[in-house]
Protein backbone atom coordinates (compact mmCIF):
# COMPACT_ATOMS: atom_id res chain seq x y z
CA UNK A 1 0.00 0.00 0.00
CA UNK A 2 1.22 3.68 -0.69
CA UNK A 3 0.12 6.67 0.32
CA UNK A 4 -0.08 9.54 -1.64
CA UNK A 5 -1.61 13.42 -1.78
CA UNK A 6 -4.97 13.69 -3.09
CA UNK A 7 -5.73 15.76 -6.21
CA UNK A 8 -4.43 19.74 -6.19
CA UNK A 9 -2.54 19.65 -3.39
CA UNK A 10 -0.11 21.70 -2.41
CA UNK A 11 2.52 20.84 0.44
CA UNK A 12 4.85 23.39 2.29
CA UNK A 13 7.42 22.63 5.28
CA UNK A 14 7.46 26.53 6.85
CA UNK A 15 10.44 28.26 8.03
CA UNK A 16 9.53 27.15 11.62
CA UNK A 17 9.44 23.28 10.57
CA UNK A 18 5.68 23.12 10.47
CA UNK A 19 3.51 21.52 7.56
CA UNK A 20 1.15 23.15 5.54
CA UNK A 21 -1.03 21.41 2.91
CA UNK A 22 -3.68 23.29 0.85
CA UNK A 23 -6.54 21.85 -1.24
CA UNK A 24 -7.16 23.61 -4.08
CA UNK A 25 -10.46 21.26 -4.47
CA UNK A 26 -11.57 22.03 -1.13
CA UNK A 27 -10.14 25.36 -0.99
CA UNK A 28 -8.92 24.62 2.77
CA UNK A 29 -5.09 24.99 4.24
CA UNK A 30 -4.32 22.80 7.00
CA UNK A 31 -1.26 23.55 9.31
CA UNK A 32 0.47 20.90 11.20
CA UNK A 33 3.44 20.49 13.57
CA UNK A 34 7.25 19.80 12.95
CA UNK A 35 6.88 15.88 13.87
CA UNK A 36 3.90 16.02 11.62
CA UNK A 37 6.48 17.58 8.55
CA UNK A 38 8.95 14.97 9.06
CA UNK A 39 6.36 12.18 9.03
CA UNK A 40 5.29 13.93 5.93
CA UNK A 41 9.14 13.80 4.61
CA UNK A 42 9.85 10.56 5.31
CA UNK A 43 6.67 9.11 3.22
CA UNK A 44 8.05 11.10 0.47
CA UNK A 45 11.17 9.53 1.19
CA UNK A 46 9.60 6.22 0.67
CA UNK A 47 6.90 6.73 -2.27
CA UNK A 48 4.44 6.92 0.06
CA UNK A 49 5.51 3.27 2.07
CA UNK A 50 4.46 3.96 5.50
CA UNK A 51 6.25 0.99 6.73
CA UNK A 52 9.57 2.21 5.55
CA UNK A 53 8.48 6.13 7.06
CA UNK A 54 8.11 3.93 10.31
CA UNK A 55 10.89 2.80 10.41
CA UNK A 56 13.57 5.22 9.47
CA UNK A 57 11.62 7.61 11.89
CA UNK A 58 12.13 5.55 14.81
CA UNK A 59 16.00 4.78 14.27
CA UNK A 60 16.00 8.72 13.64
CA UNK A 61 14.10 9.42 16.65
CA UNK A 62 15.41 6.00 18.99
CA UNK A 63 11.82 5.30 19.79
CA UNK A 64 9.83 2.47 19.64
CA UNK A 65 8.35 1.33 15.84
CA UNK A 66 4.67 0.89 17.37
CA UNK A 67 4.47 4.65 18.73
CA UNK A 68 5.52 6.38 15.27
CA UNK A 69 2.88 3.58 13.44
CA UNK A 70 0.22 4.18 15.71
CA UNK A 71 0.92 8.42 16.07
CA UNK A 72 1.31 7.98 11.83
CA UNK A 73 -1.84 6.24 11.40
CA UNK A 74 -3.92 8.23 13.19
CA UNK A 75 -2.51 11.23 11.22
CA UNK A 76 -3.09 9.67 8.02
CA UNK A 77 -6.54 8.46 8.92
CA UNK A 78 -7.27 12.10 9.75
CA UNK A 79 -5.89 12.85 6.21
CA UNK A 80 -7.82 10.36 4.60
CA UNK A 81 -11.20 11.86 6.40
CA UNK A 82 -10.56 15.32 5.39
CA UNK A 83 -9.91 14.41 1.56
CA UNK A 84 -5.56 15.15 1.68
CA UNK A 85 -4.63 11.69 0.93
CA UNK A 86 -5.45 8.82 -1.16
CA UNK A 87 -4.68 5.15 -0.74
CA UNK A 88 -2.98 3.37 -3.68
CA UNK A 89 -3.56 -0.46 -3.21
CA UNK A 90 -1.70 -2.24 -5.62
Amino acid sequence: MAIRPARDMTVTVLEDGCLELYSAWADESYRYAPPRAAMWIALQQHAGCPDLAVQTLAKLWDVDPLWIRFELDSWLGEMRAAGLMVWDEG
